[in-house]
């Protein structure tokens, strides 16, 4: 199976218009190196999904976060969201769900061990909710947060997501 199948299939989403998932993964390294001629005319980075995946991981982490911890406090709610989007976290869901193998990065990028860092697999991982959002909606990049951050938030008590990282 092709790597970007595989990720449809850990995601639970299969892409109507796949150019979509592409884009979220071509890092912007790789348009940079690349000549104008080389590229098709409707290749861009991720950059502007990732803006967009931002706030799309914020609507759905944060509907589970008030389904899960009814009553919470507003600022309790918020700095829970804050531990579950950093890019520590983001970045190891991305290695679970095989996105540095999608990954399309630039020479520079690929030799410096891109496919690794945590900031371009989190941004990578926005740039995929976003993608799914413009091709299907927010109902399945729900199902899919859902999906990929349900356990986490069973397994955890609100008082939990509330210590900083280096209290856990």
């Amino acid at each position: 199976m092709n790597p970007l199948s595989h990720l449809e299939k850990i995601l639970g989403y299969n892409f109507r218009t796949r150019a979509f998932l592409l884009t979220a993964l071509r890092h912007r390294s790789y348009i940079h190196e690349s000549t104008p001629t080389a590229l098709s005319q409707q290749e861009e980075d991720n950059q502007l999904l990732e803006f967009l995946g931002d706030s799309v991981l914020s609507i759905c982490i944060s509907t589970l976060l008030y389904e899960t911890f009814p009553g919470s406090k507003e600022g309790e709610l918020s700095r829970m969201r804050a531990g579950l989007v950093n890019d520590a976290r983001l970045g190891g869901i991305g290695r679970e769900i095989g996105i540095p193998a999608c990954l399309i990065l630039g020479r520079g990028e690929e030799t410096s061990g891109g496919r690794e860092k945590n900031s371009i697999l989190a941004d990578a991982f926005e740039a995929v909710l976003a993608a799914i959002y413009i091709d299907g909606g927010l109902v399945p990049c729900f199902e899919v947060v859902k999906l990929l951050f349900g356990d986490l938030l069973d397994r955890s008590s609100s008082q939990d997501l509330l210590m900083d990282y280096k209290t856990r």
